[in-house]
């Protein structure tokens, strides 16, 4: 999923990323829900295409990956593209903040950003 929103960064992309994480992160309406037990926890299973919590993770995957490749010798990246991979993410990250924000309780949403505020912060 991150891989495809970042092929669409450019602007007149915009409407369709919003569609793209939409149709993935939006929650099955609430009689569709299942109660699951992840740990020995008992949780709900919003069942959307891609929890929120996984993109929040491929995102940080990503950004740690590139973070490595800059710290390898004749990788050939230049600081540019490190940061506009970077910003990219940052667009990413705030457009399906917004989508999980409209869709999910406060505690889904206080997890998604709080997973990754460790990763954005070098940055700001």
């Amino acid at each position: 999923l991150v891989h495809k929103l970042l092929r669409l960064m450019t602007p007149e992309f915009a409407p369709t990323r919003a569609n793209i994480l939409e149709d993935t992160l939006k929650p099955k309406p609430e009689e569709e829900r299942e109660m699951v037990v992840v740990d020995g926890a008992v949780k709900t299973d919003f069942g959307a295409k891609v929890d929120p919590l996984d993109l929040s993770e491929a995102i940080v995957t990503y950004m740690n990956q590139i973070r490595g490749l800059n710290n390898v010798d004749g990788a050939g990246i230049s600081e540019d593209t490190i940061g506009q991979a970077f910003e990219d993410c940052r667009v990413i990250a705030k457009e399906a903040r917004a989508v999980v924000e409209r869709h999910y309780e406060e505690e889904t949403l206080d997890e998604f950003t709080d997973s990754l505020t460790p990763v954005f912060e070098p940055i700001m």
